[in-house]
């Protein structure tokens, strides 16, 4: 995933390279997400990038991560508790969550992967 951001019109131009999709929480409650725009980088000899754009908005936030924090939690039936975690703590977490989506998913003890997680917020 690579971005990048204009903070005259706060944009954020983007290309996801098969990287998972970073959670956009608007400040009205909506949650977009930033799906891939290309395969995975470097798996294909001559592959093109689509970049796309969002519009940010005071209070909005962007929540990206890797794939080591969705699969942390392996103990779980699938991947969704990572879109509920972000969803619950984005809503009541001002401050720190990035830390606290990490300290979600090592909450099991067992760590196979590195778990990176960002907030980026437009104030």
């Amino acid at each position: 995933f690579y971005a990048a951001y204009e903070a005259n019109s706060r944009t954020v131009r983007y290309v996801n390279c098969g990287h998972p999709s970073p959670v956009l929480l608007r400040a009205n409650g909506e949650i977009e997400l930033l799906e891939a725009t290309a395969t995975v980088l470097g798996a294909f000899r001559e592959r093109g990038f689509e970049e796309r754009s969002i519009s940010m908005e005071s209070g909005d936030r962007l929540v990206l991560f890797s794939d080591g924090f969705t699969e942390a939690r392996m103990d779980q039936e699938d991947d969704g508790w990572a879109m509920d975690m972000i969803r619950m703590l984005g809503q009541s977490t001002s401050k720190g969550l990035a830390g606290a989506l990490a300290s979600a998913a090592t909450s099991n003890g067992k760590q196979a992967d590195d778990i990176t997680v960002m907030d980026i917020r437009v104030v």
